[in-house]
C-alpha cells in the first residue's frame, strides 16, 4: 500500500510540475537557479512562466518573420533559448540571488554570477498569480548585454535570438 501511495505521489509531483505554488519569490528563483549550480539543465523552463510570458512565447513562435521581414531560424525560442544563462556550457561561480523587492502582486530579484569568467546580471520580474509567484520578465543588466525578454520576443527586430 506504501509503494502505491509513492507512486500515486510521484505521478501528483509530474503533472502538476514541482514548480507550482511558490509563496516566495525568492525561493522560485532560488529553485531555478539550482540546477545550473550542479551543471545541470533546469527542467522545462515554462512552468516557471508566468501566463503573459508564457503568451508572449506562444506569439513570438507563431510568427514566420521577425518585424523586420527577416527569416527566422528553424528553431524555435523555447527550444533554444535559457535567459538565466547565456550559454550552453555553463559553470556559474560567485551566485547572488538578492531579497525580493515586493510591491503587491508584483516582486523584483536581482541575481549576479559569473559563468566561468564571465560576469552576469539580470532583474527577475515575478507575478503573483493563483498558483503562486513565477517569472513575468527577465532583463539582463550586464555590462556586455542588455536586452528584455518581453521585448526580445515581442519586437526581436533580427530574427535572431
Amino acid at each position: 500500500m506504501r509503494t502505491l501511495l509513492a507512486a500515486v505521489a510521484a505521478i501528483g509531483l509530474l503533472t502538476t510540475g514541482a514548480h507550482a505554488g511558490f509563496d516566495d519569490p525568492k525561493a522560485l528563483v532560488q529553485s531555478l537557479f539550482e540546477p545550473y549550480q550542479r551543471g545541470e539543465q533546469p527542467g522545462r523552463l515554462d512552468t516557471y512562466y508566468a501566463d503573459g510570458l508564457k503568451r508572449l512565447f506562444v506569439q513570438y513562435n507563431e510568427q514566420p518573420t521577425s518585424i523586420m521581414g527577416t527569416r527566422k531560424v528553424a528553431a524555435t525560442v523555447t527550444e533554444d533559448f535559457d535567459p538565466f544563462v547565456d550559454a550552453r556550457h555553463y559553470l556559474l561561480f560567485d551566485l547572488n540571488i538578492a531579497d525580493p523587492v515586493v510591491n503587491g502582486d508584483r516582486a523584483m530579484v536581482a541575481v549576479s554570477y559569473k559563468n566561468f569568467d564571465h560576469p552576469t546580471e539580470l532583474a527577475v520580474s515575478l507575478r503573483k498569480q493563483a498558483d503562486g509567484w513565477k517569472i513575468d520578465d527577465v532583463a539582463s543588466l550586464g555590462a556586455d548585454d542588455h536586452w528584455l525578454l518581453s521585448w526580445v520576443l515581442m519586437y526581436d527586430p533580427t530574427g535572431v535570438h
